[in-house]
């Protein structure tokens, strides 16, 4: 009986179409892993948001006080902050002057966090959170802890920004911004980052779907970022 061997041509015909079927299928599934971190980045931002329209009811409309965009609603020491909340501990810190941030905080999608990584630790007081927060509606001063704009008082509770994806996406942000800019954001699930409302509902937006600035009315004329 006589054995079959693959010729070397036929070897070479099989590797190809190996390769061709691994290159149309590579798309798909980084477009499938794409779309199941930016899944579990809503669930964050959804628990999140949840968290703080609760701690909004137990002080009569008021958002966390903070003193950093990044971290009040986590992190802050005066005032209070969503620890509790959120079942994780109000000061993050594992190690002098070392921080981390919770799960909860972190997003897998591209780009990292306030510090540009993906590490959740920082040595700034602060740790390298993922999502960045309406700093008009959770600013405090040192003397009152209180936001300038209460959240019941929104009138545009659908259109006004709560929370949002921060830090930096590879493409559109390379460095963190301030609160009120669309630069700010970190659009870095395909293209667009994830945001939270007042309302408590969640949406996609891609940076001209978002407000130039806080500025003026002109920049911002929907009041996406404060009452214009």
């Amino acid at each position: 009986m006589k054995k079959s061997f693959f010729t070397l041509v036929e070897l070479l015909v099989v590797i190809a179409i190996i390769a061709i079927l691994a290159s149309m299928l590579l798309p798909a599934l980084n477009k499938a892993r794409g779309k199941a971190k930016a899944t579990e980045c809503v669930g964050n931002m959804k628990q999140i948001t949840s968290a703080v329209q609760m701690y909004a009811y137990d002080n009569g409309g008021w958002g966390p006080y903070g003193n950093m965009v990044a971290n009040c609603y986590l992190n802050a020491t005066t005032g209070g902050g969503l620890g509790k909340y959120l079942s994780v501990p109000g000061k993050l810190q594992v190690a002098p002057g070392l921080y981390i941030a919770p799960a909860i905080a972190m997003c897998r999608g591209e780009g990292g966090g306030r510090s540009k990584t993906i590490d959740p630790t920082a040595t700034d007081g602060y740790a390298n959170y993922f999502y960045k927060v309406n700093g008009f509606l959770s600013y405090g001063t040192t003397t009152t802890f209180t936001p300038p704009e209460n959240m019941y008082r929104v009138r545009n509770s659908s259109t006004r920004y709560l929370l949002g994806d921060w830090g930096t996406d590879n493409w559109f942000t390379l460095a963190n911004s301030g609160v009120g800019y669309r630069s700010g954001f970190a659009y870095r699930h395909a293209r667009k980052a994830n945001v939270s409302f007042v309302d408590g509902h969640l949406g996609t937006l891609n940076p001209l779907e978002v407000p130039l600035n806080y500025a003026s009315k002109a920049n911002d004329p929907y009041s996406f970022y404060k009452t214009q």
